[in-house]
């Protein structure tokens, strides 16, 4: 079994929307064994598929928040497939998915990131920028000593 894949969600066309992308990025430049990435603009079905063969994966995304908020870590579990939908998921429900069709759950933590400027544009702000470090040093703490996530 795979060690850890992070999946980055968010829209790099919309400023810090693309958060979750750029935390991608930054892993990947990183060139560290045994950890996979993915960024894609939203969760799919398909994305239970590509987690079923990991022992941990990390799920990073912006999150519109009122005023200056810190990066949010917390675990997750799998939740239920009821209100389920083919067009968008939230990441308990492709936990539910990969335990439902691959008898696997890994190991979850969901990263949110503060967003504040959503307008069309590349780049993030300075505070989203900062908290992108935050959650790549985070990741690699995970990563380098398998051990869970700051809560």
């Amino acid at each position: 079994m795979k060690r850890l894949i992070v999946l980055g969600c968010g829209n790099t066309l919309r400023r810090d929307d693309g958060a979750g992308p750029e935390v991608v990025r930054r892993l990947e430049a990183l060139g560290l064994d045994e950890l996979e990435t993915l960024a894609t603009h939203q969760l799919l079905p398909e994305h239970a598929q590509a987690i079923a063969g990991f022992r941990q994966v990390v799920f990073v995304d912006a999150c519109l928040t009122p005023g200056p908020t810190a990066l949010r870590i917390g675990r997750i579990e799998a939740g239920d497939l009821d209100g389920f939908t083919l067009h968008q998921c939230s990441p308990d429900e492709i936990l539910a998915l990969a335990a439902r069709l691959y008898d696997h759950v890994p190991e979850a933590w969901l990263i949110t990131i503060p967003a504040h400027d959503l307008d069309i544009g590349d780049g993030l702000s300075e505070e989203v920028d900062r908290c992108c470090n935050e959650a790549v040093d985070e990741i690699r703490r995970l990563w380098e000593t398998a051990e869970p996530l700051a809560s």
